[in-house]
């Protein structure tokens, strides 16, 4: 009888081994090199001048394989408060509610998952902006279609461990306003802005390197 019984349970132990899936790749974390790094807006004033929004403070958590796109991911939060443009005048008017609204919703965030190959260097991925708490995915401003945005990865040659991450893609303000308070209602900026997002990073070593965000 026991003899039976430890056959049963060995047939059993067999069978849910088989049955369990496939583990998944390790997905490499890479450390963003802030100095070398950086995240902008760039677009136009109502009188037509062209301006440059740079963000000082901000934080990147990137996993991305080559290998594996389809398991990579990255999520940039961005402390809205730390934008600037160089001029006093306009950094007063970044943290209005006509602009960033900072005191209601101090961070904005970027989100890239599910990405897919289409070049050596291109892929294709869901991205997610996130800004006044309005979620909405991202797509290139061509003509007549719409497509995912694109972004980059490219390695730096003979340094396998070393890497650039870039983003460029085309929003609207009013897109991420509330029915209840369009961007008209609040005077936000009505003109596409341009997002352009350079990250230089390395690969991580131990996953104790995995950057941590960094508030202003």
């Amino acid at each position: 009888m026991k003899l039976f019984l430890t056959a049963l349970c060995l047939i059993a132990l067999s069978g849910s081994a088989v049955a369990q899936p496939p583990t998944s790749p390790a997905v490499p974390v890479w450390v963003v090199d802030r100095p070398k790094s950086s995240i902008q807006l760039k677009g136009f004033s109502k009188k037509g001048q062209p301006f440059t929004i740079f963000f000082q403070s901000w934080s990147a958590e990137i996993a991305f394989d080559p290998a594996h796109p389809e398991l990579s991911k990255a999520t940039v939060t961005i402390d809205t408060r730390s934008g600037s443009t160089g001029a006093a005048t306009y950094r007063d008017y970044l943290v209005t509610p006509a602009w960033f609204d900072p005191e209601q919703v101090p961070y904005a965030q970027f989100h890239m998952s599910s990405f897919s190959k289409m070049s050596d260097t291109a892929y294709q991925a869901n991205g997610v902006l996130n800004l006044y708490n309005q979620p909405k995915t991202i797509v290139m401003p061509f003509p007549g279609i719409g497509i995912p945005f694109q972004a980059k990865f490219k390695e730096v040659k003979n340094k396998p461990t070393q890497a650039e991450f870039t983003s460029n893609f085309t929003f609207a303000v009013p897109d991420f306003s509330p029915a209840e308070n369009p961007a008209s209602v609040l005077k936000r900026p009505m003109k596409k802005i341009n997002f352009i997002m350079t990250l230089k990073a390395s690969k991580a070593t131990k996953p104790a390197e995995a950057q941590k965000p960094k508030g202003k």
